[in-house]
């Protein structure tokens, strides 16, 4: 299984993929920075069974990001999950409608993340 993480916050992108290899997850973790084409162009060059985009990113936002990873052939069928600090019904329903497959509000349990990863692949 191999999941792309996009999160600005490098302590937490990098805690996501060192635990999720402990996991037998493979994880790639990319900051936005690198822009939502960027990503969206990985998505659709390598295989990634889950994308993990966090909402607040430096570069873009990540109802953005999703919506041109969506726009790709790949990122039309791949799972996404949007995560963030907002974990309201307000913030969950934007995020589904806005073409995200699962939405996770922070703080969330490894042992969660890692269910819903596998339950998503």
């Amino acid at each position: 299984m191999r999941v792309m993480i996009v999160d600005d916050n490098v302590e937490l992108r990098d805690f996501l993929c060192l635990s999720l290899g402990e996991l037998q997850i493979e994880a790639v973790g990319l900051s936005g920075e690198s822009g939502a084409d960027a990503i969206s162009q990985r998505v659709e060059d390598e295989d990634f069974d889950v994308v993990v985009v966090d909402s607040v990113l430096s570069a873009s936002d990540g109802i953005s990001l999703m919506q041109c990873v969506r726009r790709g052939e790949k990122g039309r069928a791949i799972p996404i999950v949007l995560v963030s600090e907002i974990g309201t019904g307000l913030a969950r329903r934007i995020a589904t409608n806005a073409g995200a497959t699962q939405f996770l509000a922070k703080p969330f349990g490894l042992t969660k993340f890692a269910t819903l990863l596998r339950e998503l692949a």
